[in-house]
């Protein structure tokens, strides 16, 4: 049911290899359903939000990659690439915001970081672009806080990825503290100190 509530969406798996990310977003599943009777933080959450969880953003790159034996540790989706014998797009990259911006994805069809031809030009972000437009209420974008789990390095990331100016100009320094935050609290719960 559609409720005047601020909507959470999380997704998992937009690198086919980081497999533990659709258990992650299980286990999420599984805390909101399962614990809501008995749990009163839980019930809060679920009370007071609308929770959107998308399990697979690459379903084709993870079938590739847990098909291999041993695992291929397959990165990209599986969309072929036109003009080339490549298959795949880094799904992580091929968004619009700064694309193809400050050396963090490339342009070559053979590489791991490949962002693709142009912005949402692999069907799965277009999906997801598509999905995150639809939450728009009466001119009012519902989801306030987006989380995309990834499994590698160790690490807490929070906007903007693109740089590494603690805050970038387009950055209030509001939501800066507010992401910080976020970040110190998940370090301190996951035990990456």
């Amino acid at each position: 049911e559609d409720e005047a509530e601020p909507e959470i969406l999380v997704d998992a798996l937009h690198h086919a290899r980081e497999r533990l990310t659709v258990e992650q977003a299980l286990y999420l599943l599984g805390v909101l359903t399962e614990d809501y009777a008995t749990d009163e933080a839980v019930r809060g959450v679920v009370d007071s939000r609308e929770t959107w969880i998308i399990f697979s953003v690459s379903p084709d790159g993870h079938v590739y990659d847990v098909a291999g034996f041993p695992k291929r540790l397959w990165r990209k989706n599986r969309q072929p690439t036109p003009g080339s014998t490549y298959v795949g797009t880094d799904l992580n990259r091929n968004y619009d915001y700064k694309w193809r911006c400050c050396g963090g994805s490339s342009g070559n069809p053979a590489a791991w970081n490949y962002r693709g031809p142009k912005p949402f030009s692999a069907p799965e972000t277009r999906v997801m672009r598509d999905f995150v437009r639809s939450r728009v209420v009466g001119g009012i974008q519902q989801i306030r806080l987006h989380i995309t789990l990834h499994t590698n390095g160790e690490q807490v990331l929070w906007p903007y990825g693109y740089t590494k100016v603690d805050r970038p100009s387009d950055m209030t320094t509001a939501d800066h503290r507010a992401f910080v935050a976020i970040a110190i609290a998940l370090v301190v719960i996951v035990g990456y100190l």
